[in-house]
């Protein structure tokens, strides 16, 4: 859970290179029984960082992850990925990733195309943009313990908690993350933590996708920081980023 000076300092606002860290326009998405989709995304600002959210589970076949993102006047690069197994029954294999691209103008309906290695039963993703980043084209943190993840792979039974520890941040910013999950679940955010818009759910093909991104400004660098979701019905994976 998060401390008090944790707390504190999630209640600055985040300053890089003399800028706030805003959120610049949102949207969502999701496909099922095929291997690519697209969202449509509209930001106001220029030199915007444009982020990427997906999650997509793999019931009843191979696991499957994003070969390429693309869009008209975007170049997109992979930052993490993440595949995990929910083991109990299934299994069903997941993929959890974060893929961006530098927006040095406002985009008006920008399509933004994901295709993945194979056709998978359900994906859902959420995009965003950033604004006020220090360098555009190269905005994530360095620290050594980013970006980080975690799941709850439900060997089991399904934990009430899943936290994601030791993130560090060698700057101030923006803190990001995402939760996703194969099933259709209320997860409470990390404290502190604003969603960046309403979970995207995705209840086509065998099972689901689930996921929800959120931030917290922090403004100076961070130390050991731990996030901890909590749900009573499923398992999911999270991940924490940050930029700056």
């Amino acid at each position: 859970m998060a401390t008090n000076m944790q707390m504190l300092m999630f209640a600055e606002a985040a300053t890089a290179g003399g800028a706030t860290l805003t959120i610049d326009g949102t949207a969502g998405g999701q496909f099922s029984g095929t291997n690519t989709g697209t969202v449509t995304l509209t930001t106001t600002k220029a030199n915007d960082v444009i982020v990427l959210m997906f999650y997509a589970e793999h019931s009843g076949g191979a696991a499957q992850t994003i070969s390429s993102v693309t869009s008209p006047h975007l170049t997109w690069a992979k930052r993490k990925g993440y595949s995990w197994t929910y083991t109990a029954a299934g299994p069903v294999p997941s993929t959890h990733e974060i893929w961006w691209a530098p927006a040095s103008a406002a985009l008006s309906s920008e399509v933004i195309t994901i295709t993945m290695t194979g056709t998978i039963d359900d994906a859902a993703y959420q995009v965003f943009g950033v604004n006020g980043c220090s360098n555009i084209s190269s905005p994530w943190d360095t620290n050594a313990s980013l970006p980080s993840a975690n799941a709850d792979t439900g060997a089991t039974s399904f934990n009430t908690s899943l936290t994601v520890s030791g993130v560090s941040t060698d700057n101030p910013g923006m803190i990001i993350g995402s939760w996703g999950s194969w099933r259709s679940i209320v997860v409470t955010l990390p404290p502190g933590t604003t969603a960046v818009r309403a979970p995207q759910q995705n209840g086509g093909g065998s099972q689901f996708a689930y996921i929800q991104a959120f931030y917290e400004t922090i403004s100076s660098p961070a130390s050991g920081l731990s996030f901890t979701t909590s749900n009573t019905s499923a398992s999911w994976s999270v991940i924490i980023d940050a930029l700056h």
